[in-house]
Formats: C-alpha cells, sequence, structure tokens
C-alpha cells in the first residue's frame, strides 16, 4: 500500500487516525499458549497485558486523512488487510471500545454499505447529499465486483469531537442513508470499531479473480472530493438537524423513562406479598438484571452498558435502561410481546420478569412453579446494590424502534417547543406518497431462504429430508447454483443430535460424487446432543460455536441447522406450548447474536395432512416451511412449499438418492451413503391438492344428509343460480353433535368447523355464501 504526500490546505487534511493491518494487530498481547482459559483467567491474562503495554508506552501507527486521497488498494487477506480507527487517541488501549469511549477524539464519520449491490452513483449522490460542499471519500470494498457492489465511505471532520458527539452524528448519517434505501452498519458506531481501508485481494471467497494478471485490481473504485473541500461542519445541514432530533427525542425520552421508573416502583409497592413475592424476591436477589438481559439474548450499547437492545425490538436502537435491580424498555416490540408489566410509554420489570417470559413464554405461574421446586434454602444473599438507589440518568441513544423520517420541511425551533409542553409522541408512520418497492430480498438461496430468517424441514421418517438439508447447506458453503437458484456463498454450522457417523458418511459420499477429494468447504458439524429448551443450558455454547466458526473462515455463518427438532428440545414436550415457545425462542436468540438463519429438521405428525408434528406456535414462528414426502414405489421424494412469509412460495419438485460406496468395514461389508440427484420423470407425489381428509370426508357425509332432510332452495350471486342450500348453522350445530368438532367448547368447535369449511371451499367441493352453503 502506498500513498503520496498532500500538502494540507484544510485543518483535516492534517488530522492522524489509529490504523494498523487487520483485526490480529493488537498491542495487548493475551498470551493463553494454545490452552482454553475461562473468564476469570482471561480477565487475569488481560490485566497483565495492560501492565506491560503501558509499561513499555508503545502506540499504534497513525496516518492522516489526506492520505487516504491516493491510497492505492493493498492486497492484503482480510485478517492482514490495513484498517482504521477514526479517533486520533492511538495508545495500547486504543482498539478497545472502552479506552476509545473515554479518551477518543474522532476525526471523520464513516460508512459501512455491504447490502443492497447499489450503483456507485447512488451512493455519490446520497452521501453528497449528506455532505453537501465538504470533502468525502467513497471507496469500493475488498471483494465488491458486478452484481455483489460494496462501499466505504469516510467524512472527515472540520474539527476533532468527543464520543457523544461523534456517535449521535454517526447516528445521523446511518438514519440520513437509510431513509434514502441504503442500508448501513451501525457496528461502525461503536468507539473502536475497525474500518477496513481500501484493499483488493488476489482471488474472491470461491477463488475467482479479483485482479488482472499483471496485478491491477478488476473491479476497484474510488469517488474523491477535491482535498481543496472543507471538513464536514457538525453545527449545519443535515448532520446538524440529524442530531438535534436524536436529542430532542432523547429528551423527550428521558422524562418518559422517569415517569415509567415512579410508575413501576408504585405498582410494585402496591402488591400483595406472598409465598410467591418470596419466591421472586429471592431470584431477583441471585440473579442481576444484566446476566438474564445476556443470557435472553439482548444485546449491549457500545455507547452505554446500561442500555441494551431486545431479540424484539426491529430497530438498530438500544431502548431497555437498567436501572438497580429493575429494568425500564421504551421499545412498543416489547410492551406487544407481553414483557413485563405495561406502561402507556412501554414496559418494565425486574429479574423474574426476564425469566419468565424468556424461559416460559410469560407464563409467571408455571415460572413460579420451578422456582418453588427448585428452592433448597431460606438463606438469601442480598447483593448490596439491591435496595441501592438506581444510578443517574445518562444521556443516551434516541429509544424508537425505527429511524424517523428525514424532513426538511420542519421548524427544528417549532418541533422543540411542541416538546417542551408535553406534545403527544408519535409512532413511527410514512406516507403513501413514499412507499417504495422494496427490491432487495436477501435471499441466500434464491426465492427459498432469507439471511436471519427460521425455516423447518418436516417430513416423515426415511423420507430424504437430512439428505436434502445436507444436499443444499453444501452448496451454500461450495458457493455453487442449487437446482438453477443461485445461492450467496456462507459457512454452515450443523448440529447432527442424532450422533456422528451419518453426517460424516454423507459428507464424505458427497465429496466422492462430486469428485472433489481435496475440497475445503466452510461446513461444521457439531455431533453430540445439545438442550436447545433451557437458555442456561446450551444456547450461548452454540452461539459461541457459530461465531467462532465466522472468525475462523472470514465468511458469515449462512445457516445454522438443528437435526432434529425433537432431539433439541432434551426431553421437552412438543404439543405443549410453553416448551415449544421456550425452543423457539432460544432459536431466535441463536439468529439474533449471529444473523444466522436457523433451519430445524423435524418429523410430520401421525396425521400428515397437518403438517409437522407438535404445537401449533412452531408453524407460526417460522418463515419458510418445506414439507417431503417420499414414494417408495418410485424411489422419489417431492418437496413442497408449504409456507413462505416473505417470498413466492414456488412449485413442487423431486428428488431421488442415489448410493455412493463409500468403503468397506472391519467384516468386509460395503459402507455405503447417499447423495441427492434430479430424478428422470418429474412426478408429484403425496397429498393431493383435492384429496380430502378424514374430517374433511365425515363433514361432506353430514353435509349430504342434512341435504335430504333440510335443504331449502336459494338463488346465489354466481349467474343467479338457483341451488339446494342448508344453513351453516344447521350444519356446525350437526358437525358439533357428531364429535367431529369440539362438542364442550364453542370458541374451540367453531375454529375447527371454519377449518373445515375454508378446506372443502378451496378443493372445490362446496361453496358458501353468508350463512348457506351447497355443493360445488
Amino acid at each position: 500500500m502506498s500513498s503520496h504526500p498532500i500538502e494540507a490546505t484544510h485543518a483535516w487534511h492534517g488530522h492522524r487516525f489509529v490504523f494498523f493491518q487487520g483485526q490480529f494487530d493488537s498491542l495487548l498481547r493475551i498470551e493463553t499458549n494454545g490452552r482454553r482459559v475461562d473468564s476469570e483467567e482471561r480477565a487475569r491474562l488481560k490485566a497483565l497485558a495492560y501492565a506491560e503495554a503501558e509499561q513499555t508506552g508503545e502506540c499504534y501507527s497513525s496516518r492522516t486523512l489526506a492520505e487516504l486521497w491516493t491510497m492505492a488498494p493493498a492486497d492484503a487477506i482480510k485478517r492482514a488487510a490495513p484498517s482504521m480507527i477514526p479517533s486520533s487517541y492511538d495508545h495500547f488501549d486504543a482498539r478497545e471500545h472502552s479506552a476509545q469511549r473515554e479518551h477518543g477524539s474522532f476525526i471523520a464519520l464513516t460508512g459501512d454499505i455491504d447490502a443492497g449491490n447499489h450503483e456507485s452513483s447512488t451512493i455519490v449522490a446520497a452521501v453528497s447529499e449528506f455532505a453537501g460542499s465538504s470533502a468525502h471519500l467513497i471507496y469500493s470494498s475488498a471483494h465488491s465486483r458486478p452484481g455483489d457492489q460494496r462501499w466505504r465511505v469516510i467524512l472527515p471532520l472540520a474539527a476533532a469531537t468527543g464520543f457523544d458527539t461523534w456517535y449521535d452524528a454517526q447516528k445521523s448519517f446511518f438514519a440520513f442513508m437509510e431513509a434514502r434505501g441504503i442500508a448501513m452498519d451501525h457496528a461502525l458506531a461503536r468507539p473502536g470499531q475497525p474500518v477496513y481501508l481500501p484493499n483488493v485481494p488476489p482471488k474472491y471467497k470461491d477463488g475467482s479473480s479479483l485482479r488482472g494478471a499483471d496485478g491491477t485490481p478488476l473491479y476497484f473504485e474510488r469517488h474523491a472530493t477535491p482535498l481543496t473541500c472543507s471538513g464536514l461542519d457538525l453545527e449545519c445541514g443535515p448532520v446538524s438537524q440529524g442530531i438535534a432530533a436524536i436529542r430532542r427525542q432523547r429528551a423527550i425520552d428521558e422524562r418518559e423513562r422517569a415517569r415509567l421508573k415512579a410508575e413501576a416502583e408504585r405498582r410494585r409497592a402496591s402488591q400483595p406479598q406472598g409465598n410467591g413475592a418470596s419466591l421472586i424476591d429471592d431470584f431477583n436477589a441471585s440473579n442481576s438484571v444484566t446476566s438474564m438481559l445476556e443470557m435472553s439474548g439482548y444485546e449491549q450499547s457500545p455507547r452505554n452498558g446500561d442500555d441494551w437492545k431486545s431479540p424484539q425490538q426491529t430497530g438498530d436502537t438500544y431502548a431497555t435502561r437498567v436501572i438497580g435491580s429493575k429494568w425500564v424498555s421504551l421499545s412498543a416490540s416489547d410492551a406487544a410481546s407481553g414483557l413485563g408489566e405495561k406502561h402507556d410509554a412501554g414496559c418494565y420489570g425486574d429479574a423474574f420478569d426476564l425469566f419468565a417470559h424468556y424461559k416460559f413464554g410469560g407464563d409467571r405461574k408455571a415460572a413460579l412453579r420451578q422456582l418453588g421446586a427448585e428452592r433448597r434454602a431460606d438463606n438469601v444473599i442480598y447483593p448490596p446494590q439491591f435496595d441501592a438507589e438506581p444510578p443517574e440518568w445518562m444521556n443516551d441513544l434516541p429509544p424508537y424502534d425505527e429511524a424517523p423520517e428525514w424532513g426538511y420541511d420542519a421548524e427544528p425551533a417549532a418541533e422543540a417547543s411542541e416538546a417542551a409542553a408535553g406534545a403527544p409522541k408519535t409512532l413511527p408512520f410514512f406516507w403513501f406518497k413514499d412507499a417504495e418497492p422494496d427490491l432487495e430480498a436477501n435471499d441466500f438461496v434464491e426465492g427459498l431462504l432469507t439471511s436471519g430468517a427460521m425455516s423447518v424441514v418436516y417430513g416423515p421418517s426415511n423420507c430424504g429430508k437430512t439428505f436434502f438439508i445436507v444436499d443444499l447447506a453444501l452448496h451454500v458453503a461450495w458457493g455453487r447454483p442449487w437446482r438453477n437458484r443461485e445461492v450467496d456463498r456462507g459457512a454452515i454450522v450443523y448440529l447432527s443430535l442424532e450422533g456422528a457417523q451419518g453426517i460424516r458418511n454423507r459428507l464424505a459420499a458427497f465429496r466422492r460424487h462430486h469428485n472433489v477429494p481435496g475440497l475445503d468447504l466452510p461446513f461444521v458439524a457439531m455431533p453430540q446432543p445439545v438442550n436447545l429448551l433451557d437458555n442456561d443450558a446450551d444456547v450461548h455454547a452454540v452461539i459461541a460455536l457459530v461465531k467462532h466458526v465466522a472468525e475462523q473462515t472470514g465468511l458469515t455463518v449462512a445457516m445454522v441447522i438443528i437435526d432434529t427438532l425433537s432431539r433439541a428440545m432434551a426431553g421437552g414436550n412438543e404439543n405443549s406450548p410453553e416448551d415449544m415457545t421456550a425452543l423457539i425462542g432460544n432459536c431466535d436468540a441463536i439468529r439474533h447474536a449471529t444473523g444466522s438463519h436457523v433451519c430445524i429438521v423435524h418429523h410430520s405428525g401421525k396425521d400428515e395432512a397437518r403438517g409437522a408434528r407438535g404445537h401449533s406456535s412452531l408453524r407460526a414462528a417460522t418463515d419458510t416451511e418445506i414439507e417431503i414426502k417420499r414414494d417408495p414405489e418410485l424411489t422419489l421424494s417431492s418437496v413442497r412449499i408449504a409456507k413462505q412469509r416473505d417470498l413466492e412460495a414456488g412449485d413442487p419438485f423431486n428428488f431421488t438418492l442415489q448410493s455412493v460406496a463409500l468403503g468397506d468395514n472391519r467384516r468386509g461389508k460395503p459402507v455405503t451413503s447417499c447423495v441427492v440427484m434430479e430424478p428422470d420423470q418429474q412426478t408429484v407425489i403425496g397429498r393431493s391438492p383435492d384429496k380430502l381428509s378424514d374430517k374433511e370426508l365425515v363433514a361432506l357425509e353430514a353435509l349430504d344428509r342434512i341435504m335430504l332432510t333440510a335443504g331449502f332452495e336459494t338463488v346465489t350471486s354466481r349467474n343467479n343460480q338457483t341451488v339446494t342450500a342448508v344453513s351453516v348453522g344447521n350444519w356446525r350445530r350437526h358437525l358439533s353433535g357428531c364429535g367431529v368438532t369440539d362438542p364442550h367448547n364453542r370458541d374451540v368447535s367453531r375454529v375447527q368447523f371454519n377449518r373445515i369449511k375454508k378446506a372443502l371451499i378451496s378443493k372445490g367441493k362446496i361453496h358458501a355464501e353468508g350463512e348457506v352453503v351447497w355443493f360445488a
């Protein structure tokens, strides 16, 4: 990497930033000698590293902002790529978030745009609108190429500033860009977050070239204003308006939080005390709010350790605040989920409320029953802070769930006076005229699976569902198209909960069939049982494994596959809403913590027409549901997309399994496995769309009988046709009386009846209009 000397004409030209080579280039050297250490030992080693670095007085290298304007792209791998922190604080701890938060002098805003495949003209136009006549630099990131364009942005500041102002300015920049349809990586608002500088490695992740035969980058782009432009002034223009909006909202929310806290204390004090209250007090004494937030999948704010983002939140803010032994959330998503106790500004609670919500699906009685069963002693040691006054509020993040729309017609002074007068807070919204189509589906398997979502692959035993999902996952890890669908390459973590031998043989068969003996794919199998029912068991170990794989491969972990659901439930009841909700919540925690798609392999129930086995909350939480059935006579398996939340379901398709010889065992017997193949013929098997379930057949027979005794002629709106019909109520009562629907629960009976009626209409067996029904 080289650059040319620049003659400084503006102060920002000489502003220096921390410079280093990749994620492992650190002055804090924590020596573990390859052994695993626990958190206490790591803290001790880190303290020693701090002491040693402080004694040497060594500092990081630095560069000036002006050098970036002519810096040639390096040709390093990601782990050694040139990087910066946009702060001039360069001491030994400069890469620590806490150090930069306290000591940092920030000299630039930065942006990372990895999604959307935006043309350079789109990025240049948006950044220019934000920066005005101020200097800015835009360059393509390391793996950017046609069809997958990615960008970095650097906006030099006219004057260096502290973390608080810089953080608000960064958030202002992100909101401005996202209001224009450009997704930003909010990790760059963390004070010690590396920003990758111009770099083009020789090859892409899939082995294709990024540089020509002479070493020249094939796709690198740089767009920069002249060096004569001034730095960005944070006191004027869009950035100033954004900062003001953030701080106005923060002031309003501080008042709401204080009011909510007082209301929480009043309600808690008025609650009757008893055994339940005693159990809750004991639990709260033994479990801090912070530890429960961590175990529940919350993300801590880089700006303030007391602020957290919940798994329910849809935005990038940290709307939950820890206050001593309580928490307060201003998130509408949290309140809507039933978390804690509601208030008009959000919700609030303690450690027990988090425990009951995330482990027991909000069933406080079930949570208390478990605490009562586990109680072993009456002596509870209360931590010193239990009865302490909560800490003073700090000026923090704007806790709305979505970034507000940008509007330059508003008068800031008028808005401020309305806020001061206690004007009611509005929910996020956008106008009809501002609705633009979302054309950038993040489907890493084209038209089938989306990043960060959840899917279920289900079917009866021996239908080929594990072969199917392993084949799909290996194509994702390979970066090769799958069944004529494009894929985005990513790492795979496969939780093989039914043992190691089967998955080893399947992987070996794939490698042999595709004739790639030396192929090394980013596919990791974990061949032992895990407990994903209890969030205190293996959930965090799975998250740690996923993050380790991402770090080792340098790739996003596209999928975490759980094979099978019953093994992951560790003895739980699939039909229990509490157990199924707990498992779903822990799968959500994995998704939110890693950004990976979670795929669950599951079995169908005894009545295959009713889909996957177990409680219906699984299907409700699933984004994509894939049903697999097998016809033993044709040796074909059929695949049907039973549910798609955000994509088109698509047509069903088939596959067959081909045996692959792997060798002989110690007894001289051949060992084989299978690979997934396209069938020679397309035969859709299994349940026909017109096939009726047993209850639907009984319902039709009952309707026929009623027609004979209580039918009447009526004219329908269908071409003024005269038909013989019966009343819907008569048919419904008859089905309840003969046990087709629940005769003891009217509400359940009505739901079951409506499901049967809707199915028979969709299958073309009956018509219904108002309160009458007749045969089609």
